[in-house]
């Protein structure tokens, strides 16, 4: 092995070199700061098995049947008053909706036996929105829908659903040779207050009793938008 000759230049240092003597004066400026901890002070010894040791020892103790004899905890149920507690709070959301539309050019299709099977499938697709039907009913040309959303259900895709489902449920349900069935393709939408909710649904509820005598709200009876109306307003 070669000496170092006296009287020689030292060769440049490697970068890795000078950042090694840097750390090394580092951690000894922090030792030098940092007082000692007295021995009651040392973190306690790991205790238990890990590694490959536990690896080692599981099948020998799945063996001798060890975790059979382990008595599993007794779980107790909460008492309505800590369910309350410790349950999620949600918002309170009360959307209430009129709803009208007509068959297609007001054709007088809902015969009885189709208004019966439109209604169950009209209800059905509501509830699977995961809202509520306040008041459902019509006439042989048009249907009235009064409904309170879903926080997370508009609308608009409310009014397409059960539209859409019913009109294809009629239409399996139709006889060979009857005539196709179909709404119309918009709706008339109205927001309810708390205050006229009971008397909209009263409403809707005596509909055919309601045209009957010719007792009727004309502005809820109208599933179009009148252009020439607004421009008077």
């Amino acid at each position: 092995m070669a000496g170092i000759v006296r009287g020689s230049k030292p060769g440049p240092e490697s970068p890795r070199l000078v950042r090694l003597r840097q750390a090394g004066r580092a951690r000894a400026d922090v030792r030098g700061s940092v007082r000692a901890r007295p021995a009651w002070c040392a973190a306690p010894p790991r205790q238990g098995l890990s590694g490959p040791a536990l690896k080692n020892t599981f099948p020998i103790l799945l063996e001798s049947g060890f975790f059979s004899r382990i008595t599993p905890v007794k779980q107790t149920a909460l008492s309505p008053q800590k369910q309350s507690r410790y349950r999620r709070p949600q918002s309170k959301v009360e959307n209430f909706f009129h709803l009208v539309w007509a068959t297609h050019r007001r054709q007088p299709l809902l015969v009885p036996e189709w208004e019966a099977i439109a209604f169950r499938c009209i209800q059905s697709e509501v509830q699977r929105l995961q809202s509520t039907v306040l008041a459902l009913n019509g006439m042989p040309d048009h249907v009235h829908l009064v409904v309170r959303l879903h926080a997370t259900v508009s609308c608009a895709h409310l009014a397409n659903q059960v539209k859409g489902v019913s009109a294809a449920l009629l239409n399996d349900s139709r006889q060979a040779g009857s005539e196709h069935f179909q709404w119309q393709a918009g709706y008339a939408s109205f927001t309810l207050s708390r205050s006229h909710l009971t008397r909209v649904i009263a409403y809707v509820e005596r509909q055919k009793e309601h045209h009957t005598q010719g007792l009727l709200w004309v502005e809820w009876e109208q599933t179009e938008l009148v252009l020439d109306a607004v421009a008077g307003a």
